[in-house]
């Protein structure tokens, strides 16, 4: 690569610089030629004398002039360049100027009046002019060429030590796709190989961090799935083998019910987190008024809570608090947190469903009277399975999966879910989503 760039910028000086070599010597002479032209017109040709003078100021390369006189005709019996019309302008005091082709080769020509009424008629080859340029140009061709090898072996040197750091982060970054962690890489001077060996370095901590919560999480989920499968199977075994007794068939049935209940929320939280990462999840946002969902929830949810024993209740505005949500998917989101707030709130106490506005979002909490949970805990509290890894020999949990999935789809539909302490004493998990236009189109509670 660094070969090719040097090749090119040598190749782009050249394509610039020789014709410019080339003009400018084209320029250099017919400056010349104008000013021994200058002198010459202003010389008074008196003599023989003179006319040597004339000779050695004329006397300064590969030129050649031609006399005219007053009436036209040109000393010596020589030929000038100049078409007729030309000779007639300088006869009548004009300066001439030009390039000509005569004889197949193109000629600088520079006319001036003279004082006895004649012509003075300087010419050059460009031919001549071309060839003494051609030295200049050579010397530049052989600079670049020296400069060519110098970059070139330059360029390689610096290639070379810049790629074997990157040919090590190359080589470390293959070993993490392949599954191997805690990859060493070399420090490197060089501040952008440096930086590519830090984010390998960032990437390796953050995979063994991930891979590390996910073997734990499986352990657990394998743990708890397992559970509710020997049950299931230790009674389908005692009701194959005849043991189990009449009287207890309706209580053997109440247990095989909630353990395959408890066995499919787990498979129902793995596909829903599995959904939630595809490509092809479908949202169907529509107008979604909060003070009238927070009303639906509340009377779905009252005869559980009072089975609790307790007070369910709702804090919203008359007016609507409209966003723009898919109502099935906010409905999840409630009924996640109001799941786990049942089982966090201790007979007695309350669980409230506030709705309100605050700048561009329509906000709705969930506050219970629950344990609550601390600093360190919040701030991991939508990790997969982080608080149940907590709190699992504790008290109640769920499935470890209900707050991820939460946040996950609150951030689907362009908003956030937020925890904090509640009044209450409890946890307070706030959904905040983007505000919707309260006076066009039709409004869903939910």
């Amino acid at each position: 690569m660094s070969v090719t760039v040097v090749v090119l910028a040598v190749a782009v000086t050249g394509a610039i610089a020789f014709p410019l070599i080339r003009s400018a010597g084209v320029e250099q002479a017919r400056n010349l030629l104008s000013q021994a032209a200058d002198e010459f017109s202003a010389l008074r040709p008196s003599s023989f004398a003179l006319d040597r003078r004339q000779q050695r100021l004329l006397d300064r390369g590969d030129y050649s002039f031609t006399l005219i006189g007053p009436n036209g005709v040109v000393s010596g019996g020589t030929s000038t360049p100049l078409t007729t019309r030309q000779v007639n302008r300088v006869l009548a005091g004009d300066s001439v100027s030009t390039t000509v082709s005569t004889g197949g080769t193109r000629v600088l020509v520079e006319a001036r009046p003279t004082r006895s009424g004649g012509a003075i008629v300087l010419s050059r080859g460009l031919d001549t002019v071309y060839a003494a340029s051609g030295q200049t140009v050579a010397r530049l061709a052989l600079a670049l060429g020296i400069g060519f090898a110098l970059a070139i072996l330059i360029g390689t040197s610096l290639a070379r030590r810049i790629a074997r750091p990157l040919v090590v982060a190359a080589a470390a970054a293959r070993k993490l796709a392949a599954g191997e962690r805690s990859v060493g890489l070399p420090e490197s001077s060089v501040t952008e190989v440096a930086e590519v060996s830090k984010a390998l370095a960032t990437l390796d901590t953050a995979l063994s961090t991930s891979e590390g919560r996910q073997r734990e999480f499986l352990l657990s989920i394998s743990h708890d799935i397992r559970s509710p499968l020997t049950a299931l199977r230790g009674y389908g075994e005692a009701l194959a083998d005849g043991l189990v007794d009449q009287s207890e068939l309706r209580h053997v049935g109440e247990t095989l019910a909630a353990e395959t209940e408890r066995l499919n929320r787990f498979v129902t939280d793995l596909l829903e987190l599995a959904r939630l990462g595809a490509d092809d999840f479908q949202l169907h946002p529509t107008r979604l008024d909060f003070a009238g969902l927070a009303g639906e929830v509340e009377r779905a949810w009252t005869a559980q809570c009072a089975q609790n024993g307790i007070r369910l209740s709702t804090e919203r505005p008359s007016h609507p608090v409209i966003a723009r949500a898919d109502p099935q998917r906010v409905r999840q989101i409630l009924d996640n947190l109001l799941d786990n707030a049942v089982r966090a709130t201790p007979a007695g106490s309350p669980i409230v469903i506030a709705v309100r506005e605050s700048g561009p979002d329509a906000i709705v909490e969930v506050r219970d009277s629950g344990p609550g949970l601390s600093a360190g805990d919040r701030s991991v509290a939508f990790d997969r399975g982080a608080l149940y890894e907590r709190y699992r020999d504790v008290r109640a949990v769920g499935s470890g999966l209900g707050l991820s999935i939460a946040a996950r789809l609150a951030t689907r539909m362009g908003g956030m879910l937020l925890v904090d302490a509640a009044p209450e004493g409890g946890a307070c998990f706030r959904l905040e989503l983007p505000r919707g236009e309260a006076d066009r189109g039709p409004t869903r509670p939910g």
